[in-house]
């Protein structure tokens, strides 16, 4: 008889074990081969390791935990996919995820957004019934329809909140923390709701909490000419951290004033570390003053131009840091002195021009 008291727990924890189910490699979610217990159901432990394409809807009941390590994407231009939480269903996402649907998250479910992963919603973004979100440091949500708030709803947002549309708050729903909040419509609060304490109306456009974000923070920025070929330029520069970046634009230009795009680079979207890029542009008529500058541009279309810098022929390099700082006074001048004061510039040789 004492051996079957022993049988039953572990019965019970191979059970458990069956239930979990792993990515096996990139590619559609719908695909059976790429899991490793078939294609999830809705109340299993899944963990998403890979690049994953989806192509159908995503739903999480009582007892389903979703952990995204990878990325689950729904590609633009095809079917519109969603995703569905409920019934203390978890989706904890620690990568990158894209859905052209709406995200509906209800009836005591948890969603989190991990530092520095970012999650994409082309729909709308509906949150009600005791469910709880976490948006952690770093982190961004992106929601390019309404936001939906209501029922004792309660987001802790720590990191950025981007709505393109309007938004609605009532029946004791909050927004909480650090982070920042931003939406293009009007909000609407009633009802015993409030984000970061308020409970005014908002026509548009809104913010809240910390306000907007920096949408990248630049180290430096330089331009080089090949020693080589002379017609050959090196673009470079590094981030400390990016928020909602999608590209970057490279732009050149002869007098310093009329700037035209000559290239595009891929912005990380979401990152808090240090991140290197690069670039070389073909220039066919090379002038003896050329103009280097960098453009942001973030998934809601607007964008930061950042100051140029100039290299010339007889220089090699052009450096640029957004540490550096030059002042000249007395402005207005009196004619006869000007003073120049330099902090933070890399040790180099640097021409100064008045105009």
């Amino acid at each position: 008889m004492k051996k079957n008291y022993f049988l039953l727990p572990l019965t019970l924890l191979t059970a458990t074990l069956f239930a979990q189910n792993t990515t096996t490699s990139d590619g559609l979610w719908n695909t059976a081969a790429n899991w490793s217990n078939g294609v999830p159901t809705p109340t299993e432990l899944v963990n998403v390791n890979n690049d994953m394409t989806l192509n159908r809807d995503l739903q999480i009941d009582n007892g389903g935990e979703y952990y995204i390590f990878g990325s689950a994407i729904d590609p633009v231009g095809g079917n519109t996919y969603a995703i569905q939480v409920q019934g203390s269903g978890i989706l904890d996402i620690s990568g990158k995820v894209e859905i052209q649907g709406n995200f509906n998250a209800q009836n005591n479910s948890q969603f989190y957004l991990r530092s520095g992963d970012t999650l994409i919603v082309g729909g709308d973004a509906n949150f009600q019934n005791n469910s709880e979100l976490t948006i952690e440091t770093g982190a961004v949500f992106l929601i390019k329809g309404n936001l939906n708030l209501q029922n004792n709803n309660a987001t802790l947002l720590n990191g950025n909140m981007y709505v393109e549309g309007d938004v609605e708050a009532k029946n004791k729903a909050t927004i909480d923390g650090t982070g920042s909040f931003q939406s293009d419509g009007q909000v609407v609060i009633g009802n015993k709701s409030s984000l970061f304490g308020s409970t005014s109306y908002c026509p548009g456009t809104c913010e809240y909490g910390s306000g907007a974000g920096l949408p990248i923070e630049l180290k430096s920025f330089e331009a080089s000419l090949n020693e080589n070929n002379k017609k050959l330029v090196e673009v470079k520069w590094t981030t400390l951290s990016e928020i909602n970046n999608i590209y970057f634009i490279i732009e050149y230009s002869t007098d310093g004033k009329n700037f035209n795009e000559v290239d595009q680079v891929e912005g990380a979207g979401n990152s808090n570390r240090e991140l290197n890029y690069s670039r070389v542009i073909q220039l066919e008529n090379i002038g003896s003053e050329n103009y280097f500058r960098l453009k942001q541009v973030d998934y809601d279309g607007s964008s930061k131009t950042f100051n140029a810098v100039s290299l010339q022929k007889s220089n090699s390099t052009s450096k640029f840091s957004n540490k550096a700082d030059a002042t000249i006074y007395p402005n207005p001048s009196n004619g006869n002195q000007l003073k120049v004061s330099l902090e933070n510039f890399e040790a180099g040789q640097y021409d100064l021009a008045l105009t």
